[in-house]
């Protein structure tokens, strides 16, 4: 309100058709998304016992609980997506690629627990009576970080592009997921959902990541994604050898996944680092305050 204005209180009913139309795509992709991340759970329901339904449950309430660090990654992102151009300062291009690394700063860990400590998470969460969930978790780890990317790519795709582009995309994505389902359902239960998951959101992520990157004029991957992925291969080193314990293996991993980072950030990509730590310095109280 202060740098802006106050917007007219006035409705102009003429425009709303060719609002209500130009959001069309966007509404559509909102549901093909949302039948894309639910499908899943009922075609099992329909297609195998209870039991199996129970383990995949509890398998994706973890999962997706992850979801608010995506979410988070794209409103901080999708702004700059839309108003920044390859020759502007920053660069979309370079903006796009800060987002990709930030992204799989944050979700590749997540990935990495999933994975090596599936058995004692669903037993913290669930009891010793779901253990059994960690099958389908180890198969829906990296679609953490799977769905992430692919969110960034759609919310910049959708920012720069025509929108319906990823309407058909992920149209497509819930026709895949479904056919997997049917297909591997029946003789491997909850795995075979989690598996066709698996598998649907790589081949969004190829196809969403392949626009985008071309959208944007290329992306450095080496500065991009060396560092946090070789992170997430050491942190699982001590991880594997404490899986048994919960939090010392967490807090073991946590402290690998940081020193690793930072220590090949400071070879690959040391004006990220730079970038960084002077961001935080400027969030500071007494930096704020001088």
């Amino acid at each position: 309100t202060r740098k802006i204005g106050r917007p007219r209180r006035s409705l102009t009913r003429e425009r709303w058709p060719a609002l209500a139309s130009r959001s069309l795509p966007f509404a559509a992709q909102d549901v093909f998304t949302v039948l894309l991340f639910k499908v899943d759970a009922v075609i099992l329901s329909l297609m195998a016992a209870e039991a199996a339904v129970g383990r995949y449950g509890a398998a994706y309430r973890l999962f997706e609980a992850t979801f608010f660090l995506t979410y988070a990654l794209t409103g901080a992102f999708a702004p700059m997506y839309t108003y920044l151009e390859r020759d502007s300062e920053p660069s979309v291009g370079s903006v796009f690629q800060r987002s990709l690394k930030l992204g799989l700063v944050a979700l590749v860990p997540c990935a990495v627990a999933f994975g090596i400590l599936a058995e004692p998470l669903c037993r913290l969460f669930f009891g010793a009576e779901f253990e059994a969930a960690a099958d389908p978790l180890r198969l829906l780890a990296p679609v953490v970080v799977l769905i992430g990317l692919a969110t960034l790519c759609s919310s910049l795709i959708v920012s720069r592009r025509d929108p319906t582009i990823m309407v058909w995309v992920t149209a497509a994505m819930v026709a895949l997921n479904v056919g997997l389902n049917v297909a591997l359902i029946p003789s491997l239960d909850d795995t075979g959902a989690a598996l066709a998951m698996l598998v649907t959101e790589a081949v969004l992520l190829v196809i969403a990541l392949t626009i985008a990157v071309r959208s944007v004029g290329g992306v450095r991957w080496v500065s991009t994604a060396v560092s946090p992925l070789v992170a997430g291969a050491a942190m699982a080193a001590p991880m594997l050898l404490l899986q048994d314990t919960l939090v010392p293996a967490a807090l073991a991993g946590t402290a690998v996944y940081a020193l690793v980072f930072i220590g090949l950030e400071r070879v690959i990509s040391p004006v990220d680092l730079r970038f960084v730590g002077s961001m935080l310095r400027r969030r500071l109280p007494g930096r704020a305050a001088t």
